[in-house]
């Protein structure tokens, strides 16, 4: 990192020096009982470049999120540059460095490591789950943070690297919120819980199943299917047997669809609860006009508060008057990352990382634009919101936030 120490000198040696001058030049005068008295020139702070660095998708499929972040993240570093934020007592301009990682673990390290080359202060990223883990135990090594707006592995921050930093709710923490909605929701009932049997389908279950445990409410049944398997049939007759009414599913929309579909050719009357981004429009279309319309909930992470969405429209409006085309989704958390490394260096008076990283690690309620953050010890954002979205009549429509 571009962080060169520069001597100064102390005003009282510049003062006495000047002093001393004005003696000399006094006692050459030709006019003695006029003495000549010297101001004493004070230089200017020298100026402090920033670096923050960025890195995800910026080609390839997942380029319009890619690209969402990083102007999220370039927003942030004009408005940061317009208000002549002092760091150290020396005016600090910020620039943004940005590297495309495919969404690929080896090119993700490959941008990391270009990152670290330009002496990147901090970093925004990445935006997948394999691609920012795959990046960080560079970033821990050179002791320089990163925050990801999106990645929702939970082994991103347990595996205890201390650069290591999130904004939005891990997986384990959406299922875990959405548990307690139900339990606040659906208060008397029958709960049956199903994964799919990979590592993600039983993490979403098991915090579910924890979740509303710790709500107060008991799961009646506990089953697994296969990953591949698209015919539930025989999983809804034990479902009618046992009288449950709410199931959570521990699987992606692939098969929460077929899932969904049987439901509405059964009629049966069972509400079915995910986490993850699991409502999409496709299947908001599908599922229109039948039975099983209105009876999917999901719990996701990476929406700003209710009460954060004005300020996150008027935002998207300014990225879009430069990039029409531009999806707003991310870039609201890649602005507020941005805004959150620029609040820790400000505090410890460096852009150091060494000297803020502790100060970063330390931030609580900092009120970005979407919505509050405070780091455990780990790096999550314990003030993460989940948002609570069902598909009803073709649209997905939010209910509600969920802590």
């Amino acid at each position: 990192m571009d962080q060169s120490r520069i001597r100064r000198l102390s005003r009282r040696a510049i003062t006495a020096a000047a002093i001393t001058s004005a003696v000399l030049l006094a006692a050459c005068s030709s006019k003695p009982k006029t003495p000549a008295v010297a101001a004493a020139a004070v230089p200017a702070a020298q100026p402090l470049r920033v670096r923050i660095g960025q890195a995800a998708p910026l080609s390839g499929p997942q380029a319009e999120f890619g690209l969402d972040v990083q102007r999220g993240a370039q927003l942030a570093v004009d408005d940061l540059n317009s208000r002549a934020l002092r760091i150290g007592g020396r005016p600090a301009t910020f620039e943004l460095v940005s590297e495309d990682d495919h969404a690929d673990p080896e090119r993700a390290r490959g941008a990391a490591q270009r990152l670290l080359q330009r002496q990147v202060a901090g970093v925004v990223g990445h935006l997948n789950a394999r691609a920012t883990i795959a990046a960080a135990e560079l970033y821990a090594a050179a002791g320089v943070p990163a925050i990801t707006p999106s990645a929702t592995d939970p082994q991103w921050t347990a595996s205890g690297w201390r650069t290591s930093f999130r904004l939005v709710a891990d997986d384990g923490r959406q299922a875990a919120a959405i548990a307690r909605y139900a339990a606040r929701t659906w208060p008397a009932a029958r709960v049956a819980v199903v994964d799919n049997g990979t590592p993600y389908g039983k993490l979403m279950a098991d915090s579910f199943a924890d979740g509303l445990k710790a709500a107060g409410l008991a799961v009646q049944q506990r089953s697994q299917v296969d990953e591949h398997a698209t015919n539930f049939r025989k999983l809804l007759a034990r479902l009618r047997q046992d009288k449950v009414d709410l199931l959570f599913v521990g699987a992606l929309d692939d098969q929460v669809g077929p899932l969904l579909r049987q439901v509405a050719e059964a009629r049966a009357t069972l509400d079915v609860v995910v986490a993850d981004a699991v409502c999409g429009r496709r299947l908001a279309e599908e599922l229109k006009g039948s039975a099983a319309d209105g009876r999917l909930w999901c719990g996701e992470g990476g929406h700003p508060r209710v009460e954060a969405e004005a300020g996150v429209d008027a935002f998207a409006r300014r990225i879009e008057q430069a990039h029409p085309e531009n999806t707003t989704v991310y870039s609201p958390l890649a602005y507020d990352a941005v805004q959150v490394l620029a609040q820790a260096m400000v505090a410890a008076g460096s852009a150091d990382p060494a000297q803020y990283l502790p100060q970063l690690a330390r931030t609580r309620g900092y009120q970005g634009l979407a919505g509050p953050v405070s780091f455990d010890t780990r790096g999550d954002n314990v003030d993460a919101p989940v948002a609570v979205f069902t598909l009803r009549k073709g649209e997905k429509v939010r209910v509600g936030d969920v802590q």
